[in-house]
């Protein structure tokens, strides 16, 4: 399901996981470039919907870094050798079933470590286009939101 269609950009969204986490392939159309956020599960099925976008992933963001947003990132790490990248203070819920909450459910979710740490002001770039990091800890201490305009 496409949830936003610009000239520029395609935002495509797909609903993932037990927790129905929301993963989204931004794509700047122009390039095919793009990023995933926030692949929480189901990695096989978000690598199907990249490639039927034709999608060129050069980035994995996480909006933060709880065991729900970050159980696919291996696989589509795997078919697109994309970087990782979290907010600074998130960093280490990626490697830490017990930092991420995965853990205490049952659960020992982890993922490879970030490539890229964000911070306040930080972009993201994807083909020609740019997206803002805001911080906005609350959720985590290091949830980021990518702003856009």
């Amino acid at each position: 399901m496409i949830v936003f269609d610009s000239p520029d950009w395609l935002i495509d969204r797909i609903v993932v996981g037990e927790l129905m986490v929301n993963c989204y392939i931004v794509q700047w159309k122009a390039s095919g470039e793009a990023i995933v956020v926030d692949p929480g599960a189901e990695g096989s099925r978000i690598n199907r919907r990249i490639e039927e976008l034709g999608a060129k992933v050069t980035e994995i963001v996480l909006t933060h870094g709880h065991g729900d947003h970050i159980g696919g990132i291996a696989e589509v790490q795997q078919a697109t050798w994309a970087k990782i990248a979290v907010g600074r203070h998130d960093a280490e819920m990626l490697t830490d079933a017990w930092a991420n909450l995965s853990a205490p459910f049952g659960m020992d979710v982890t993922a490879p470590a970030a490539d890229r740490l964000l911070d306040e002001g930080d972009e993201v770039a994807v083909g020609e286009g740019r997206l803002k990091v805001l911080e906005t800890p609350g959720h985590s201490s290091g949830s980021i939101i990518l702003a856009g305009d």
